[in-house]
C-alpha cells in the first residue's frame, strides 16, 4: 500500500468513497475542499482505498476531515497510516476534527480528546420562515478581512482564503452590523443534497437566528443542512424551523482548546473544515 499526496485527478475516486459510506459530498464539494487544503490518498494496486483532507487555518490551527477507508479494506491499518502521515505534515499545530463513533477510538490513540457534540440538523424540504426584521446586506470583497477576524475570534481559525473562495464561487454571505461595523455573518452555499448554512458567526443567539432566518428565506422547498455545536442550544429553535437532528459526531481536539473572544460560531462551515 502506498500513501501519497492527493491530486485533482484522484477526486472522482474520493467522491466514490464518500458515496460508499453514504456521505453527501459531491465531486464539486471535493474539488472546492482540495483547492483550500491538502490531502492524502492510500493506493493499493492502482486503486484508491482511503483518503483524508486537512486545512491549515493560519500558523497554529488546522482541521482534518474525510478520513475514509473503503469497506473491503478496513481493519488493515490504512486509516492509521493516513492519519499518521497527516499528523507528520501538521507537526506543531493544534488540530481539530469531528469523529464518528467508529472513528473516535482511532483518534484517541493519536492524542485527540473529545470536547462536545456537533449536531447535524437538516430538512429535505425547507419551509421558509417569515420575519418582519429588516434585511441585512450582502458581503462585498471589502468586508471579508473584518469577517475573517470575527471567524478567528470565534474559532481560532484564520480563514480569509476560505471566505474569498466562497464569494468567488457564488456563495451568499450576509452581514450583521452594529454601528456600521460587522458584528456577525452567515454563509449559504451549495453542498451535498442541497444547501448548507454555515459558518454562522454572531455575538448572541438573537443575531444568529436573524442571520439564519434571512439565509433561509430564498431556500423554500430546498434541502437545507446546519451543523451546530450542542452547547449553542439552537436545537429547539431549529426544530421550530423544521430542521431535525440526524447525527451527533464528537468534536475532538489535539492540543489547546480555543477560548472564544466575545463571539460564537453558531454553525460550522462543515464537519470536515470546522
Amino acid at each position: 500500500m502506498l500513501v501519497r499526496t492527493m491530486t485533482p485527478a484522484d477526486l472522482a475516486a474520493c467522491a466514490a468513497l464518500t458515496q460508499e459510506v453514504k456521505w453527501p459530498h459531491r465531486l464539486a464539494d471535493w474539488q472546492m475542499m482540495l483547492k483550500l487544503g491538502e490531502g492524502l490518498v492510500a493506493e493499493r494496486q492502482g486503486n484508491i482505498v482511503g483518503s483524508t483532507l486537512y486545512w491549515r487555518w493560519g500558523a497554529q490551527r488546522a482541521t482534518l476531515g474525510l478520513i475514509i477507508v473503503a469497506g473491503a479494506m478496513r481493519g488493515r491499518g490504512i486509516g492509521s497510516a493516513l492519519l499518521e502521515q497527516a499528523l507528520q505534515r501538521l507537526s506543531g499545530m493544534t488540530l481539530h476534527l469531528h469523529a464518528t463513533a467508529a472513528g473516535a477510538p482511532l483518534y484517541r490513540r493519536f492524542g485527540f480528546v473529545g470536547m462536545d457534540e456537533v449536531i447535524q440538523y437538516q430538512t429535505p424540504r425547507l419551509i421558509a420562515p417569515s420575519s418582519a426584521t429588516a434585511a441585512m446586506p450582502a458581503a462585498t470583497c471589502e468586508d471579508l478581512p473584518a469577517l475573517a477576524q470575527l471567524d478567528y475570534r470565534a474559532n481560532g481559525f484564520y480563514r480569509l482564503s476560505l471566505l474569498k473562495q466562497l464569494l468567488a464561487e457564488g456563495a451568499s454571505i450576509i452581514v450583521a452590523r452594529q454601528k456600521d461595523l460587522a458584528s456577525g455573518f452567515a454563509v449559504t452555499r451549495r453542498f451535498g443534497y442541497g444547501f448548507t448554512i454555515g459558518p454562522v458567526i454572531a455575538p448572541d443567539a438573537a443575531t444568529a437566528q436573524r442571520l439564519i432566518t434571512q439565509a433561509m428565506r430564498p431556500l423554500a422547498g430546498e434541502f437545507v443542512r446546519i451543523d451546530s455545536r450542542s452547547q449553542c442550544g439552537l436545537g429547539p429553535w431549529l426544530a421550530r424551523c423544521g430542521l431535525q437532528a440526524v447525527d451527533r459526531p464528537l468534536r475532538m481536539v489535539r492540543g489547546d482548546e480555543w477560548q472564544p473572544q466575545g463571539i460564537t460560531a453558531w454553525s460550522l462551515m462543515s464537519q470536515a473544515m470546522g
